[in-house]
């Protein structure tokens, strides 16, 4: 796999490098969750100074209804059957142990529409609360514990143990607001160019695609951070 390619930016969009990272990513995206890992234990082994990191809506299932799909009619539908869901999260299964990631897809019984976790995300965002600690909390409950992190009861406490007013939270996601503004960024990623994710933008410039090493992420946060540009 080639991690650094050249990203396509619509001429509508040119603008001069920005620092930091972008990444575009689903939370019911294994990959994702391998590959945050993967990037903050890059950036936890570096002295990456103020190097921001970003976090946009991508949606892996645009199409699922609002209260998700029963999980074994999604991975029939995707997959061929559990049999062929077993193969496709193999490899991931055995990235999340090398990773010493707790990992336990067969605990899913819904796959959810998600929405909701990524408006959750963008209040966050606005409200100045750690988006990357909501993250992690939302990849253990889908990953490790199997709930459905479209649900009002999965998600108020999630954002009231990161320190967002639960009651808020959980009048905000009973309306419409910010929806559009979802369907919106994964349709601007889209245009970008991005069909798959984790998908880590450099610069406005440069893609790192999929869920690289951690090596990987040292030599391109040091190049980054250096402001070497890349080679």
């Amino acid at each position: 796999m080639r991690a650094l390619g050249r990203f396509r930016i619509p001429a509508a969009s040119r603008e001069p490098p920005l620092p930091g990272i972008e990444v575009y990513f689903d939370p019911v995206c294994p990959w994702c969750y391998i590959g945050k890992s993967r990037l903050d234990r890059a950036i936890n082994r570096m002295d990456t100074g103020s190097l921001q990191v970003t976090w946009r809506p991508f949606l892996l299932n645009p199409d699922i209804p609002a209260g998700g799909v029963d999980r074994k009619a999604y991975l029939h539908w995707k997959f061929g059957g559990e049999e062929g869901a077993r193969r496709a999260y193999e490899p991931a299964a055995t990235a999340a142990e090398a990773e010493e990631l707790e990992f336990h897809p067969d605990r899913i019984s819904r796959t959810p529409c998600t929405v909701n976790a990524h408006r959750l995300l963008i209040w966050a965002n606005v409200e100045g609360f750690d988006v990357a600690r909501l993250i992690d909390c939302m990849f253990r409950a889908y990953f490790c514990l199997g709930l459905d992190i479209s649900e009002s009861s999965v998600l108020v406490p999630i954002a009231d143990a990161c320190g967002m007013d639960g009651a808020v939270v959980d009048r905000l996601l009973r309306g419409e607001q910010d929806k559009d503004a979802v369907m919106t960024a994964n349709q601007h990623a889209r245009i970008r160019g991005i069909d798959s994710v984790p998908c880590f933008i450099l610069g406005n410039s440069y893609a790192v695609h999929g869920a690289q090493p951690s090596e990987v992420w040292e030599s391109i946060l040091r190049q980054l951070v250096d402001g070497r540009g890349f080679s």
